[in-house]
């Protein structure tokens, strides 16, 4: 670890750290307010490094021995003797007290623990691990009216949300950059695909490049906001969407949208259809450098021109790309030049790439036909580099015949690290097959997916009737050349309009047989293939905007909507846990939380500062979930003794207690074992 990596991480911990520091202060301080006697106060859990009292100082270890010392030689020596013997019965607490204020003594333990995860403040008649823990003593948490009771649970959560306000208000004064409220692409066939506008029903669906102004009448900052607000919609209820749409002349048009979300078939999370903006500048990565070499490109560039024309914005090319109706571009890209150098320009020809339609099982097809995956570049010195080529379509990966995209990821995610994975290529007709050992879970190679070798057909679609075997090559259509999937879909838009049978012309994977059957396309399947978009298949970067403001009050202001806005999404990603949709693996424990954090902290001080909000958040949900053992279980132990008039039963609290120690402990080892194994793999 460098310097710099070291630093970072110092940083992260203290930020971390004053986290729960707060938390932990939101309940001494209203405890202290009510009445309550606090004894520890406590970052971390365990044995005590570093523990301050006042009267005694700090020392090395806890303070406790010494405190009680001093506590019982006072009390006794002050005792009246009884027939000339000392009185050893047990110590009152106004004895306690009065000690504590005679001889300068803190009644709280200022502790720092050596597991430095959480915290804890330790109250008098209540103990987390001992719910009949009880105490007579009229400064008890249990001799305290339910509403006092009530607030201190809430303060660490109240703390939370406020600290997060203050770290985004930091963090948005600084300036933090995030994907705008851009549409960048549209899912064919979803509520954004088929809403008609309402003040202009002859325009039909979403475009990219339409920017969202409003949602419901609620002005919108960024692109989380349209998720948000698709997500949490009532089910069947209308969101109105305020938009404004480019065009390419400069000109712009105000429309209104009344979409009603759809629940994703994967994720079962209400959604529009809609993706964020890309950025017309190309991306970074081992995969995305093998693509781009293989096309005369190089990661960072930018494109500025399409057929000529000057661009800006990726919207753009999205819209010169439709009008080119699948022929090709030429694309313009210019490189990010060193201190004192020119950029230079490089001009490609870019084939279109046809969007997809999505199968029942949520997988991606084109009337039917799945392609299979295609490598379209190997990065030199990747770990498929020497045996993987350009070209090769890939067959099989480990036990999985013809895999998709997501059963790919799978199985390389999946497997154990420094071990070879058993990988199937067609290279000129010839199945080859090698072992390549990932590297950080990457072979180090570029995919498309335009490709004429289908891995599998959709059901109840046209080319289901051809029944055509996984690794079919498509060939002709009507004679032309068909070598692509979007060729295929060229060759049937250029026919006629009332052209209802078309001939396919296709090589068998075994035997190299060649055949021609009849396909029949209705009107509404030619319908749904003239919507499908054409796509550049370039791997461009999400498009980031940096929101600042250098008004406090603004600050506050978008502070506290994005507070709102991320202990949603938290809500949200809880669902989606119980809903089965996000597994846990998927989660962050205090390895991943750290790890993540360091990464922020690479970015600049606003992005750990965010981050920091963004955890303080999650704090404040997860505390007050109604889970056994943390702040939002102890609230609902209230509210029952609020309305029984009488506490929960010990028996019941201990077996709440239990079970909420079980479930958090699972989960504590589960998602750190999993953050281990992603540091390992470099998952």
């Amino acid at each position: 670890m460098d310097l710099w990596s070291t630093w970072n991480l110092l940083l992260f911990i203290i930020g971390f750290g004053s986290l729960i520091f707060v938390h932990e202060l939101g309940h001494f301080l209203v405890a202290k307010w009510v009445g309550i006697k606090a004894t520890t106060f406590a970052i971390g859990f365990g044995q005590a490094i570093l523990c301050y009292r006042r009267g005694i100082g700090y020392r090395v270890g806890t303070t406790e021995p010494e405190y009680q010392r001093r506590i019982e030689e006072f009390v006794r020596e002050r005792r009246p003797k009884v027939d000339g013997e000392e009185d050893t019965s047990e110590i009152k607490a106004q004895e306690i007290e009065d000690a504590e204020r005679e001889l300068g003594l803190g009644e709280t333990e200022y502790r720092l623990n050596w597991i430095p995860f959480g915290g804890y403040v330790k109250m008098v008649g209540q103990e987390d691990l001992d719910p009949k823990a009880l105490s007579d003593n009229p400064r008890a948490f249990n001799k305290k009216p339910i509403w006092a009771r009530m607030c201190v649970i809430s303060a660490g959560v109240v703390m939370n949300v406020i600290f997060a306000v203050l770290f985004f208000m930091v963090a948005f004064m600084i300036g933090v950059q995030f994907p705008p409220a851009i549409v960048g692409g549209v899912a064919p066939d979803s509520p954004a695909a088929n809403a008609e506008a309402t003040d202009n029903p002859e325009i039909v669906g979403l475009q990219p490049g339409d920017r969202v102004e409003a949602i419901n009448g609620e002005a919108t900052t960024d692109f989380l906001d349209v998720r948000i607000a698709s997500a949490l919609a009532p089910r069947g209820r209308v969101l109105n969407l305020d938009v404004e749409r480019p065009a390419l002349d400069g000109s712009a048009q105000k429309l209104n949208f009344a979409i009603v979300p759809v629940e994703d078939s994967e994720e079962k999370l209400l959604h529009i259809g809609v993706t964020p903006a890309a950025d017309t500048r190309l991306a970074q990565g081992p995969g995305v450098a093998a693509q781009l070499e293989s096309m005369g490109l190089e990661p960072g560039m930018r494109l500025v021109a399409v057929n000529g024309q000057p661009i800006q914005e990726h919207w753009q090319f999205r819209r010169l790309l439709e009008a080119a109706e699948g022929q090709p571009v030429e694309g313009t890209f210019e490189t990010v030049p060193a201190r004192g150098q020119e950029p230079e320009q490089r001009t490609v020809t870019l084939e279109p790439q046809t969007d997809y339609m999505i199968s029942d099982d949520g997988e991606m097809h084109l009337l039917g036909l799945k392609p299979a995956t295609r490598i379209n570049g190997v990065q030199e010195g990747a770990p498929a580099d020497g045996e993987l080529q350009s070209g090769d379509i890939i067959v099989a990966l480990e036990n999985a015949s013809w895999p998709s995209p997501t059963r790919m990821s799978e199985v390389i995610g999946g497997h154990a690290a420094g071990e070879p994975v058993a990988i199937s290529v067609l290279r000129d007709g010839v199945v080859e097959e090698f072992e390549i050992t990932p590297r950080r879970g990457l072979l180090g190679i570029g995919m498309d997916f335009d490709e004429s070798v289908i891995r599998d057909v959709a059901s109840n679609t046209p080319f289901a009737s051809l029944d055509l075997p996984a690794g079919t090559r498509l060939l002709e259509v009507d004679g032309e050349p068909a070598q692509t999937l979007s060729e295929l879909r060229v060759a049937i838009q250029s026919a006629p309009a009332d052209q209802e049978n078309f001939e396919i012309t296709y090589q068998l994977p075994v035997g190299d047989v060649v055949e021609t059957q009849e396909l029949t396309l209705s009107e509404a399947d030619r319908t749904a293939l003239a919507q499908l978009d054409w796509l550049d298949g370039l791997p461009f970067t999400v498009l980031q905007v940096t929101q600042q403001t250098s008004n406090p009050i603004a600050a506050i202001g978008l502070g506290v909507e994005k507070t709102h806005s991320f202990m949603m999404q938290t809500y949200i990603t809880i669902s989606r846990l119980f809903g089965g949709t996000v597994r846990v693996e998927h989660l962050r424990g205090p390895v991943g939380i750290v790890e993540t954090g360091t990464q922020f902290s690479d970015r600049g001080f606003a992005y750990l500062l965010f981050f920091l909000g963004l955890i303080s958040i999650n704090l404040a949900v997860i505390n007050f979930l109604p889970l056994p053992i943390v702040d939002g279980g102890l609230a609902l132990l209230l509210l029952w003794e609020k309305v029984r008039g009488k506490p929960a039963p010990p028996e019941v609290q201990s077996v709440l207690t239990v079970i909420g120690l079980l479930l958090i402990g699972a989960l504590f080892v589960t998602v750190t074992y999993h953050d281990i194994a992603r540091l390992v793999t470099g998952g």
